[in-house]
């Protein structure tokens, strides 16, 4: 089967350009279906598409807007933790923005794009085309000089023919036109220098894989580099907590945070209490705040205040749940509270009662039984004559 590659816009009556010097490749995804980069045709605003086709080359499907010379790559959804979509994997590409030509503002990105959602591809040149979606994006960190004076937001260009997908630190190394190699980390969104190349046109464009021991290889100008994998984050985790609920007065449960193992980097996450059957301002005070972890220390305490009664009831739970963590993952998130119950079981009594009996008809005998003291539980007793 053989299929003629096409310019998607304009309904794909240009053929699409791939030039003798291209490095792109097909690239399969885990479903079977076929992506290729090729060139746009005409080649306004040096645009470049990532086709996209079934297994067979029978099915033309959505074609991805991204930067030429570029072989896509497989994103395990697992890795981009804001992904809320329905596609089992995603793509990795770049997204040329070239300064000046056909509207282009030179903010050049790598993009994550769902294979199976769309969008309208906002440059001027493309026509309204639909495209995969951007899932997640981030813009080149190294300002052009050649462009900035009349395109302030401009960027140098990355420069990625096959990038290097890491799921295991759910992250992307990606090279740039500055001369760098940088770790794009999918649940931050940030980048981070992992080690220096040499700049320019042409030498930037690194050929680099990850080895199953996540040691990161780039080469560049015949210098073999191999960087170490980034350390694992350190892992936060909160424990449960079960306090007697007293008759009166408050009582202060404390929670234990852990860090582990302690990190190099100021670690921070957010908290908040939730009821569970146990109900804020009326069995405890709701809390909520925020711990930051020193380098080097591994915990952190938050103190709740239950409240004190005198009715029997069941043990009552809450919970105080961590969220939106830094420098740090989190293992175990929700601590219980538990709440006691101390108090005895209320007890029923029934009383004596005399009746004159009368000539005829019939008379009430009223007893009454009384439960001693109040409960906070649903009480039930049978009864009979005898």
């Amino acid at each position: 089967m053989r299929v003629a590659l096409k310019d998607p816009r304009d309904g794909g009556i240009n053929n699409a350009l791939v030039l003798d010097d291209s490095s792109a490749s097909p690239m399969v995804g885990p479903d079977g279906d076929v992506y290729y980069g090729v060139l746009g045709n005409p080649f306004n605003g040096s645009r470049g598409w990532l086709l996209h086709f079934s297994g067979d080359l029978t099915q033309t499907k959505t074609p991805g807007a991204f930067g030429w010379d570029n072989t896509a790559a497989i994103v395990p959804r697992s890795a981009v933790p804001s992904y809320a979509g329905s596609s089992s994997y995603l793509i990795f590409s770049k997204y040329n923005n070239y300064a000046g030509l056909d509207g282009g503002d030179g903010v050049n990105k790598i993009a994550v794009l769902d294979p199976n959602d769309t969008m309208v591809e906002p440059h001027t040149s493309s026509n309204r085309l639909l495209v995969m979606k951007q899932v997640l994006t981030i813009a080149g960190p190294t300002p052009d000089p050649e462009f900035t004076a009349q395109f302030p937001t401009a960027v140098r260009e990355w420069c990625i023919n096959t990038a290097a997908v890491d799921p295991a630190t759910r992250s992307v190394m990606a090279n740039s036109e500055d001369g760098k190699l940088y770790r794009w980390d999918l649940t931050t969104n940030t980048l981070s220098q992992v080690v220096t190349l040499s700049p320019g046109i042409g030498e930037a464009y690194t050929p680099t894989l990850i080895g199953p021991d996540g040691t990161v290889y780039a080469i560049n100008q015949a210098v073999l580099n191999a960087v170490g994998r980034r350390p694992a984050l350190s892992t936060l985790s909160i424990n449960d907590v079960s306090v007697g609920e007293g008759n009166s007065s408050t009582r202060n449960v404390v929670f234990t945070v852990s860090l582990t193992p302690a990190s190099a980097q100021t670690v921070t996450v957010t908290y908040a209490t939730a009821d569970g059957t146990a109900t804020a301002d009326t069995d405890y005070l709701r809390a909520e705040g925020a711990l930051a972890f020193a380098p080097g220390e591994t915990t952190k305490t938050i103190t709740v205040i239950t409240k004190g009664d005198t009715l029997n009831e069941a043990n009552e739970t809450f919970f105080v749940n961590l969220s939106d963590p830094s420098n740090a993952s989190i293992g175990k998130g929700q601590g219980q509270g538990t709440i006691l119950n101390d108090d005895a079981l209320p007890k029923l009594t029934i009383n004596d009662i005399s009746a004159v009996e009368g000539n005829a008809g019939t008379t009430l005998a009223v007893f009454t039984v009384k439960l001693t003291p109040a409960s906070g539980r649903t009480v039930t007793v049978n009864y009979s004559t005898a």
